[in-house]
């Protein structure tokens, strides 16, 4: 699994103490996102609001794309819950309800941008 966030200088290994590290810095960051990934497909990510977190995650293609029903998730729910998909436990969402998001299919043109913006900063296809 990958760990990105603008809080690194460069994507690494999710394991649980870089997880760990991220998560807390992030309430103070201007950019105040995470993502671990299986690949640009599969994914878990989340972002620090006011109220906490609110976390997405989508498996393997845009119709299985899910929301977090809260938005307030705190530091240490999140840690947990990244912890828990990185390792890769069935019930990783154990605690957190998500409801499925229905995406609409990007066009041939953003499916073009899309691919340009990937190559451009590493993120593969």
């Amino acid at each position: 699994m990958r760990l990105e966030s603008p809080i690194l200088d460069a994507g690494r290994e999710a394991t649980p103490e870089a997880i760990e590290e991220v998560v807390r810095r992030l309430p103070e960051s201007d950019d105040p996102f995470v993502i671990v990934s299986v690949d640009s497909l599969t994914y878990i990510q989340a972002v620090w609001a006011e109220s906490g977190f609110l976390v997405e995650h989508q498996e393997g293609d845009l119709s299985r794309h899910y929301l977090s029903e809260r938005d307030d998730l705190s530091v240490f729910e999140l840690i947990d819950l990244l912890k828990a998909y990185a390792r890769k436990d069935q019930d990783w969402a154990r605690g957190v309800a998500f409801e499925h998001m229905v995406l609409p299919e990007p066009t041939p043109r953003q499916g073009f941008l899309a691919r340009i913006f990937s190559r451009l900063f590493g993120r593969s296809h």
